[in-house]
């Protein structure tokens, strides 16, 4: 009984943990352009149309990311239409974030089950938590994309190789009812590929080839059983590619590959380079708060080398990493899969205690290292302040709560790292995200409408069902489909006229800069409309500030 308390209580600890921190904003944020919208529109139509093998961005086959994550939020939106009654639920954007919430959720559990094969409990704890709490994490877990759900699987890969070199040391074999190390592995490893294609396979392959560099053996392999592994792996990761090409399908495969991942192997693709260094830069925004610790965990990593839980994450961390940071397209959430190593290097670091690692280098780096996060965290504070300042919105007083609390969390963590002879508890650390990720997620950013039109439109005019398609010029982002409906036409100022000319029910929406042409248009064909709705928005996906006016055909009414 002391035992089931003691494994149970640190997962329930975490869980309250997610919950507190990745269920707000769930439902309030709007869906965030461009890929997230695109994911939840595909996965819309999955449902509509019954094309479960070749997802479609409305006439466009969606080739980017195997099917895999469409089949997970497909099958949610149903769920909760069973469970609530309504059809409107396939509109919400909430129904299409729960599989990233849960991936996100799994992601923190499985990094508590690895840590404790590679440290105590105690750091396994720490470092799941600091992993649970961290912005990019936080941030996919309310994305309806894959991040969240990779991480998921690589973790449980991961979890497969930890526990069998764990069982390879002790001489020991899986004990009866516990969980069998290859089929975590393998199984793992085959969900990643029906996620997102081959990024899980070269990440845990990379972390198993370190493992056979460290402890110059293989011999812990036979804990993986790789035939009948092999067979569970090509099942899991084949089917879809099989079924594909048995329904003649085949060439999907070819314009994936073609289109998304060769690109980001050859050049930085759709302008998303990057300079060398620019992940362990991004590291202070994306694993704010918990990079004070992160950082001087990966420090004292090197000198704990020797440790075989450290040498597991190095080896996990070290060659993923450059592998990475080699490939020219670059994004944050690229190197997502190494954050739970980084988490439990700090973990370890707080569990041994950081006067027994500390480096002869630390006194001038730890400067350089709390500069980095005093000016990370002074600049979330200026930011929560200059957005609604800049942008507009209904934000108003809400402002100062998220400020205050990101500056009181600054001043209390710095004065610790700026002695440089301890660091910050790692309870503070998580307690700042637990105060400021929240709001913001909740109150914060769903009030910024300027940044969210389609969200606007979407409110002004009647449901999709219950009116003529809406036709679009100037802006044109996926959100705008998502919210106002498959039919919604991406066209021109022209466009736009003949479709309200044709549709007498239909609605029509321009930008300011196309506004001349479409009045043309409209005098050429003698057709008549009424202006709705104009205001102002900023399209972030272009940076681009936008005056929008909405009209109606002659049958059309408000909303």
């Amino acid at each position: 009984m002391q035992v089931r308390t003691a494994v149970r209580r640190p997962l329930l600890l975490l869980t309250l943990l997610c919950a507190l921190l990745y269920l707000p904003g769930l439902a309030s944020l709007p869906p965030f352009d461009r890929d997230e919208a695109r994911f939840a529109q595909a996965s819309k139509q999955v449902l509509q149309e019954g094309r479960w093998l070749v997802p479609y961005f409305q006439d466009e086959p969606r080739s980017k990311k195997p099917a895999g994550i469409y089949w997970l939020q497909a099958g949610s939106v149903a769920g909760a239409q069973v469970f609530t009654g309504d059809e409107s639920v396939r509109r919400q954007i909430w129904a299409y974030r729960v599989p990233s919430v849960l991936g996100a959720w799994l992601a923190v559990l499985l990094t508590y089950a690895v840590g404790v094969q590679l440290f105590d409990r105690l750091a396994a704890f720490t470092g799941a938590a600091l992993l649970g709490s961290s912005l990019l994490l936080t941030v996919e877990a309310h994305l309806a994309k894959t991040d969240a759900v990779l991480l998921a699987t690589i973790l449980l890969a991961l979890w497969g190789l930890a526990r069998a070199q764990a069982l390879w040391r002790a001489g020991e074999t899986p004990a009866s009812g516990e969980p069998r190390p290859w089929l975590a592995f393998w199984g793992g490893l085959g969900l990643s590929v029906l996620i997102k294609g081959p990024i899980g396979p070269a990440v845990v392959g990379l972390a198993a080839l370190g493992q056979r560099w460290a402890a110059g053996s293989w011999r812990w392999g036979r804990h993986l059983q790789p035939l009948p592994g092999v067979l569970v792996f090509a099942v899991l990761a084949g089917a879809w590619p099989a079924a594909l090409l048995a329904t003649g399908a085949g060439g999907f495969l070819v314009e994936s590959a073609n289109e998304d991942l060769i690109p980001k192997l050859l050049s930085a693709q759709e302008s998303h380079g990057a300079p060398p260094g620019s992940y362990l830069l991004a590291l202070y925004l994306a694993f704010w708060p918990g990079v004070l610790l992160v950082v001087p965990g990966l420090v004292a990593a090197f000198r704990r080398r020797s440790h075989p839980g450290v040498r597991f994450c190095l080896a996990w961390l070290v060659p993923g990493w450059i592998l990475f940071a080699l490939v020219p397209t670059k994004l944050p959430h690229y190197v997502l899969p190494f954050y739970p190593a980084l988490g439990l290097l700090a973990g370890h670091l707080a569990s041994v205690g950081w006067p027994e690692v500390r480096s002869r280098v630390w006194p001038w780096l730890g400067w350089l290292h709390a500069g980095l996060c005093l000016l990370v965290g002074l600049g979330l504070a200026a930011a929560f302040v200059g957005v609604p300042a800049h942008y507009g919105g209904g934000v108003g007083n809400t402002a100062v709560v998220p400020t205050a609390l990101a500056l009181v969390a600054v001043a209390v963590l710095a004065e610790t790292l700026l002695r440089l002879r301890a660091l910050p508890q790692p309870g503070l650390v998580v307690l700042a995200a637990v105060l400021v990720w929240p709001v913001l997620a909740q109150v914060y950013v769903p009030r910024l409408d300027p940044l969210f039109p389609a969200r606007t439109i979407a409110r002004t005019l009647p449901p999709p069902e219950a009116r003529g398609a809406l036709a679009a010029t100037g802006y044109t982002e996926p959100s705008l489909v998502f919210l106002n409906g498959t039919g919604t036409q991406i066209t021109g100022p022209d466009g736009v006229a003949a479709h309200l000319a044709r549709t007498p029910d239909g609605y029509g929406l321009v930008a300011a800069r196309e506004r001349g042409r479409f009045d043309q248009a409209l005098a050429e064909r003698g057709v008549s409309v009424r202006e709705l709705r104009s205001f102002s928005a900023f399209n972030y996906s272009k940076g681009e500030r936008l005056r929008l006016t909405l009209f109606a055909g002659r049958g059309g009414g408000g909303g």
